[in-house]
């Protein structure tokens, strides 16, 4: 089901990193909401990233294939009780950091 969606989670996330960049930009830098959600894209992308370059330093084109099929089969697993656990944590990391953007928001 993921796949289907690709074509357009990816052009609204660029359209969405454009436009918070725009925005972070045409103002003086006072830590506004969209400069603070831009960096926290760009940390985002910056550890993405960070981590396929780690994996093919260590074991080349061969890892980064094995470590994406790997990734393939782990998102068609049903929820198990570590998954579980893992999208709580997740899910509850992402309202925090809600909670703190809306709190720069209002300043």
């Amino acid at each position: 089901m993921r796949g289907k969606w690709l074509w357009l989670i990816y052009p609204v996330a660029l359209v969405t990193l454009i436009r918070t960049a725009l925005a972070a930009f045409s103002v003086p830098w006072r830590w506004t909401e969209d400069q603070v959600f831009f960096l926290f894209l760009v940390v985002c992308v910056v550890v993405g990233l960070g981590s396929w370059i780690v994996v093919w330093m260590r074991g080349g084109t061969a890892a980064v294939k094995a470590r994406w099929a790997a990734l393939q089969v782990r998102t068609g697993e049903s929820m198990t009780g570590k998954n579980f656990r893992r999208w709580f944590f997740f899910w509850l990391a992402l309202l925090i950091g809600l909670a703190i953007y809306f709190d720069f928001s209002q300043h």
